[in-house]
């Protein structure tokens, strides 16, 4: 596995409120522990990436309400087996999907591919492969409303412009690249552009952008839903900051797993 590494700075966030120095501290930590991380072994890191693959695949879906436990998850995506009674088809093929979805999301880096819209839209397709034929890989043509949440994403008629404006300005970017992976993620789960699947979608893009700057595959567990939840929406109130913690904080988990 090759991972690509880019120049890595950091500045004020978009919303231009000034970063707080522990999260300054944090993030000059993380790119000593990036460069350690860099020069592992090729059998550890697919080892790493194997564990870590399983574990972005089980909590992305138990985020989503998925009920597998991370045993079932490893057992339907490694050795093919079915879990015990009680088990939907649904939560299977979720599984299955999520898992492949990663894989793609690993070929795209080791191949330096660029963030595009038609690479999302191939993402969410396999993410909702035999869940929703009609609608995996296209964009909504209606509204979504998002449970639990005031926020109510833009018209359909202006998501793939929305889109492209969003993937443009992460090309432009010269923030840290954690803070621009957590403002991304916020910025489409916003944005809602699917009628299904956004989160699950969302945080393949959060690790292929972290992947791309050199970071292992980060985890947002599922015993974190709600915090991250708020998070989210507090990022609606013009506060990104418990988004791009809880963002470091699982690169961080991810970097001190791989130095053992």
């Amino acid at each position: 596995m090759r991972l690509c590494k880019m120049a890595l700075t950091v500045e004020t966030d978009t919303s231009n409120k000034p970063i707080p120095d522990s999260l300054l501290e944090q993030l000059a930590r993380l790119d000593a522990k990036r460069q350690t991380f860099s020069g592992m072994s090729a059998p550890a890191l697919e080892s790493l990436f194997g564990r870590l693959r399983i574990e972005l695949t089980y909590s992305s879906n138990a985020i989503e309400g998925n009920t597998l436990s991370l045993r079932e998850t490893q057992l339907v995506v490694e050795e093919k087996l079915a879990p015990g009674q009680g088990k939907t088809l649904r939560e299977i093929y979720e599984a299955r999907n999520h898992y492949a979805a990663v894989k793609e999301v690993e070929r795209f880096v080791a191949e330096n591919r660029d963030i595009s819209s038609r690479a999302i839209l191939n993402l969410h397709q396999i993410v909702m492969r035999d869940l929703d034929p009609t609608w995996g890989g296209r964009l909504r043509n209606a509204p979504v409303f998002i449970k639990g949440s005031r926020h109510t994403p833009p018209n359909a008629v202006r998501v793939g412009e929305e889109l492209d404006a969003l993937l443009s300005w992460v090309g432009q970017s010269a923030l840290h690249p954690v803070l621009v992976a957590a403002e991304t993620h916020f910025r489409f789960e916003a944005l809602h552009p699917f009628f299904d699947g956004n989160g699950r979608t969302g945080r393949l893009l959060l690790n292929w952008q972290l992947l791309h700057a050199g970071f292992p595959l980060t985890v947002i567990q599922v015993e974190e839903r709600a915090r991250y939840l708020d998070a989210l929406d507090q990022g609606h109130a013009g506060n990104l900051l418990p988004l791009q913690s809880l963002v470091a904080a699982a690169v961080e988990r991810s970097l001190d797993l791989a130095a053992g």
